[in-house]
């Protein structure tokens, strides 16, 4: 039988103030619970924050970085600590048409004592937001009814929604013999801490003329303080004693140990040291607040100020055997209500109520909603051109609204713009699925801090993400995502040497992307090979669809005639051109050299269409001439091609060259145009082998000499096209954008 799910924010488990204490204790101990065997538990983690502890990790049988991915399957969200961190990471977690939604909650004093928690307009914001989403959950776990009587009072619908399940108390501290008695025990035990409410200073006043020894309390100043207030009440100056952070066994001791202990905060949402004093069999006296009142009775009870009273109370319990005995006794049975399996008990039966219902009523919405984030023309980069095609080709079938950095984007009709996108874009259930489009650019900055952040299915064009996590997100940042692929250090002089010289680079930038993508889908083979591997994740294999569809009739006839008559190219010439933009890593010294090689067999056109480096444009003008090419026959310019001019090299063209050093798995958007318009090609292997093409695109080595590339120019071109035509047909058609925008709604609706 299929265990119900139940997806766990667990970043309380990450952070350091809370790991191994309050919230973080809790949680941990109800996971280790065998009653949470009954779930597949899944914990939702936070890559910003510290990595947990293994054996906190352990607690769950799957992980999560994002809640993009948690939230589209069904089950229970469990919220362990709804004020502790910012809310909006889980956020689609919370709003869910597919999970129901269950909190923790332990107190409302940030709120109630705003004077000394919420002094700071961002700490007031904060809460607020807690406070917000803490409105959104089904079903709420206060841990007293203190807490829950004021969760009533803020969120009524929380009324006939809430179990009280108190807090574990841990095992070490319930006492594994029989307690010393009355004769075997002295001084007073004060557990307090260091924040103000903790009212330490009324047992300091309440001068009961013994040992009193302080648990919790390790900030000097307080201690300072504390110690001057000793002296001016006439304490003896070794009868106050601090002690330092304790063990469990040290600090049960030190209960044992006490004739009596002190709790005297002004406010809890629960008292453990109540309970662990009650475990030792040692008496308590606590302050008059409702979570006190829960546990203990009127006549061991003081109002917090009231250090008179205090002193009476303890003065009985100190010194008359027979009081302090009858204190023992009517204490004695209540801290058996918060063993860990009676909480746990308590904790889990709300869950596996929840677990049990019907799943949530899902929105099956005739028309699904999709959050599309992208670069978008004119930005000039190949995925905005990529990106206009695909929601082209998507129409009105889905309800789709992209956002984009691009200024004054090219929206197509049927296509809703929202601008920027946004955390709110990120948390919003207003969307079935978000898609965000990721490069090896700038131009996708927002779209992947965001998947980073909130996750998200997500379209990778690029093998490799090095260029922009240098380029966009710095070397600092860079270097640690290099180190954590590698297993070890990377300095910055390697980085600086893979990147003049990317196919020497060991490493591909991938692991945060294929961590927070769900799905992720890759254009090769290759590349969801090399994610299995490495991630033991499953990236989607979608073939890359060409974009810049050329219309068939001006492929042939006069639609080429009239082409090569606007570029000015002669009937006897072959015009040679190679696609995109002009830089090292396309080896374009190697390709002048080989048209050098072509060129003195017959007479060539040659153009290198895509905007480069001033520089680097000059120095390949002069070694063309060097090479015997006259300046008239090499069309090279460092400014961009205008589209027009573009389709109708396309169109003109007799043979296109296509090289690119890059790692396995990296497309082409250049070369695909160059199939898409059946154009002979002569291309890098690395490169044929991510496309799986037709047979008139000839592989070369990456490394090849330019003898043989110039060799592979001149078979293409002595070859003939009669076959080409039907080839491209077959390619185009499984190769088709409308078949891959069917696909990819598939992927991201799953």
């Amino acid at each position: 039988m299929t265990k119900p799910r139940l997806l766990v924010d667990a970043r309380c488990l990450q952070h350091p103030d809370f790991a191994r204490r309050g919230i973080g204790y809790h949680l941990a101990t109800m996971l280790a619970s065998p009653r949470a065997r009954d779930f597949s538990v899944a914990l939702l983690f936070d890559p910003d924050l510290p990595a947990p502890a293994p054996d906190l990790a352990a607690l769950g049988d799957a992980a999560t970085l994002t809640a993009y991915a948690a939230s589209r399957a069904g089950g229970v969200f469990l919220q362990p600590a709804p004020f502790s961190l910012p809310p909006g990471r889980i956020a689609r977690a919370l709003r869910s048409p597919h999970l129901r939604s269950i909190a923790v909650v332990y107190d409302f004093i940030p709120l109630d004592r705003s004077e000394l928690y919420l002094t700071t307009p961002r700490s007031r914001r904060a809460y607020a937001a807690g406070l917000a989403a803490l409105r959104r959950y089904d079903r709420f776990l206060p841990i007293s009814r203190a807490t829950e009587s004021r969760l009533h009072a803020l969120i009524p619908r929380s009324i006939g929604c809430s179990d009280v399940t108190g807090v574990a108390m841990r095992d070490g501290l319930i006492r594994a013999a029989a307690p010393p008695g009355f004769g075997d025990r002295a001084g007073v035990v004060v557990v307090a801490g260091d924040d103000p409410r903790k009212n330490p200073e009324v047992a300091v006043r309440a001068g009961f003329g013994v040992t009193l020894t302080f648990v919790g309390l390790h900030d000097p100043a307080m201690r300072a303080r504390l110690a001057a207030l000793h002296q001016q009440h006439g304490g003896a100056p070794g009868a106050l004693v601090f002690m330092p952070p304790l063990s469990d066994a040290a600090l049960a001791e030190t209960y044992a140990s006490a004739r009596l202990v002190i709790a005297p905060s002004r406010a809890e949402g629960f008292s453990m040291p109540v309970i662990e004093a009650m475990a030792q069999a040692t008496p308590v006296l606590a302050s008059d607040e409702p979570a006190h009142a829960e546990l203990i009775g009127t006549e061991d009870r003081f109002f917090p100020d009231d250090a008179d009273t205090l002193h009476c109370k303890a003065a009985a319990l100190l010194t008359e055997p027979a009081a302090w005995q009858a204190a023992r006794t009517r204490q004695s049975g209540r801290w058996t209500d918060f063993t860990e399996s009676a909480v746990a008990a308590r904790f889990w039966a709300p869950i596996r109520a929840m677990a049990a219902l019907r799943a949530p009523a899902i929105l099956r919405r005739a028309v699904p909603r999709i959050a599309f984030l992208s670069p978008l023309p004119p930005a000039l980069s190949g995925c905005a051109d990529h990106s206009e095609a695909l929601l082209t080709s998507l129409g009105t079938t889905p309800d789709v609204t992209v956002f984009s950095d691009t200024v004054n984007p090219v929206v197509p009709p049927g296509v809703a713009f929202g601008g920027r996108a946004d955390a709110m874009v990120m948390r919003s259930n207003r969307y079935d699925a978000i898609v965000a489009v990721l490069g090896n650019s700038h131009f996708h900055a927002t779209e992947t801090r965001l998947l980073l952040d909130y996750g998200a299915a997500a379209i990778l064009h690029d093998a490799r993400l090095a260029g922009f996590y240098r380029g966009t997100f710095g070397a600092a940042r860079a270097l640690g995502v290099a180190a954590a692929e590698r297993g070890q250090e990377v300095s910055t002089s390697e980085l600086d040497a893979w990147m003049r010289d990317e196919p020497s680079m060991p490493l591909r930038f991938l692991d945060e992307v294929a961590a927070a993508a769900t799905p992720l889908i890759v254009h090769a083979a290759e590349t969801a090979r090399f994610l299995a591997v490495r991630h033991d994740s499953a990236a989607r294999f979608l073939p890359f669809a060409p974009y810049r569809l050329l219309d068939r009739a001006s492929l042939t006839g006069s639609g080429r005639i009239a082409a090569r008559a606007r570029l000015g190219i002669p009937a006897d010439t072959a015009l040679i051109a190679s696609f995109g933009h002009v830089h090292p890593g396309k080896d374009p010294g190697r390709m002048i050299d080989a048209f050098a090689l072509v060129a003195r067999a017959r007479p060539c056109r040659f153009a290198l269409l895509g905007s480069g480096d001033p520089t680097l444009v000059g120095a390949l003008r002069a070694q063309a001439q060097a090479g015997g090419i006259a300046p008239a026959a090499l069309v090279l310019d460092a400014s961009p091609v205008p589209e027009a001019i573009y389709r109708d090299y396309l169109t003109a063209a007799d043979a296109a060259v296509q090289l690119r050093r890059a790692p396995p798995g990296s497309i082409s958007g250049a070369l695909a145009d160059a199939i898409a318009a059946g154009l002979p090609c002569v291309a890098a292997a690395t490169l044929v082998a991510a496309f799986d093409p037709p047979a008139y695109v000839t592989p070369v080595a990456d490394e090849a000499d330019p003898a043989v590339i110039a060799a592979a120019i001149s078979a293409a071109l002595d070859a003939g096209s009669n076959a080409i035509p039907s080839q491209r047909d077959a390619f185009l058609d499984r190769r088709s954008m409308a078949r891959y925008a069917a696909t990819l709604l598939d992927a991201v609706l799953q």
